[in-house]
């Protein structure tokens, strides 16, 4: 019996033993099932965290935008006041520049006889006539300065390359005359 007894007692202590594991393998399972719900949990915090960061940013994304959106429409209308200002003010000194054309002969410091000038428009303003000389005369207002056509044309008078001409009408035709010039 004695012999049945230590059996036994072995075999219930290799059983105790065995529970003993079991109890401690369930344990460290249930610990890590319970760290890994607790990382669950704080991943999930995180993640509403995060969600919430995302869903803010987003807002401010929308507000951002639709000030950029308000801030384009009055760049865009600034520029359509800023053109329109602008043609107003070059058509008014066209205007200015018109009107100084044709008062310039008779304003005080016109140094030649006014009775004398005669208005061309374009390209050339007009022509000076004298006794002496016959000027072409390009009258300018402000900051306004000769056009292309008109350098050329000053730069044709410099090289004298000006000429007279008659255009006759007849009865047989018309017929052109130019006469040379000797400088």
């Amino acid at each position: 019996m004695t012999f049945s007894l230590f059996i036994m007692a072995v075999i219930t202590v290799s059983a105790v033993i065995g529970l003993v594991v079991i109890v401690k393998e369930l344990k460290e399972s249930r610990q890590a099932h319970d760290r890994d719900h607790m990382n669950l949990i704080v991943e999930k915090d995180k993640t509403a965290r995060l969600d919430e960061k995302l869903s803010n940013i987003t807002l401010q994304l929308d507000v951002l935008i639709t000030e950029r959106d308000s801030a384009l429409k009055a760049v865009e209308s600034l520029d359509e006041s800023y053109k329109k200002l602008i043609h107003q003010k070059k058509s008014s000194e066209v205007r200015v520049g018109k009107i100084g054309e044709n008062l310039a002969p008779f304003l005080n410091g016109w140094p030649y006889d006014p009775n004398s000038f005669r208005f061309l428009g374009n390209p050339i303003d007009g022509i000076q006539f004298a006794n002496d000389k016959i000027r072409f005369v390009e009258i300018k207002t402000g900051k306004a300065r000769l056009s292309a056509s008109q350098k050329h044309i000053k730069e044709l008078v410099k090289q004298g390359k000006v000429s007279f001409v008659s255009f006759r009408i007849g009865e047989d035709g018309c017929t052109l005359i130019e006469d040379e010039i000797e400088t």
